[in-house]
């Protein structure tokens, strides 16, 4: 359904689906879609999203932050952060000018500022609420 379906809801619900499988089989899937331009940018968005601590789609989230699709860069940046990845550092650092707001959410900046905060405060310290202004990690105001 996620590589064939021709409704995008039906995919995006079938990324949500695999990406609730801990197996190879699902992250490869996810993986093709969120590296798949002609997909529509919901449905890649929520593979970004359910690629969250998959180690082998680091490759992919990283170069998704350069996506055109802001729904892809901020659920890239969510899934970096998440997962602490300190090698998004630098590149989530280059989004934190990003003013693209994703509709129901807040800006790829925003997104991009709490990810840094997450990776910085490491495994040990609670993510800061994101729908709150992050402080403090960009030279940039936190109203988005």
């Amino acid at each position: 359904m996620l590589r064939t379906h021709p409704d995008p809801d039906t995919r995006r619900f079938a990324a949500y689906a695999l990406g609730n499988f801990d197996n190879p089989r699902a992250s490869t899937a996810l993986r093709e879609v969120l590296a798949n331009q002609s997909e529509q940018p919901a449905v890649r968005a929520m593979a970004a999203e359910h690629l969250v601590y998959e180690k082998s789609a680091i490759p992919d989230l990283l170069a998704a932050l350069r996506d055109r699709s802001r729904e892809v860069r901020f659920w890239s940046a969510y899934a970096l952060g998440e997962g602490r990845v300190q090698r998004a550092l630098l590149p989530l650092r280059r989004l934190t000018s990003d003013r693209a707001l994703v509709p129901g959410w807040w800006s790829v900046a925003r997104e991009a500022r709490w990810a840094i905060a997450t990776i910085e405060g490491g495994w040990t310290k609670v993510s800061p609420d994101p729908s709150k202004p992050v402080k403090g990690v960009a030279a940039r105001p936190a109203h988005d």
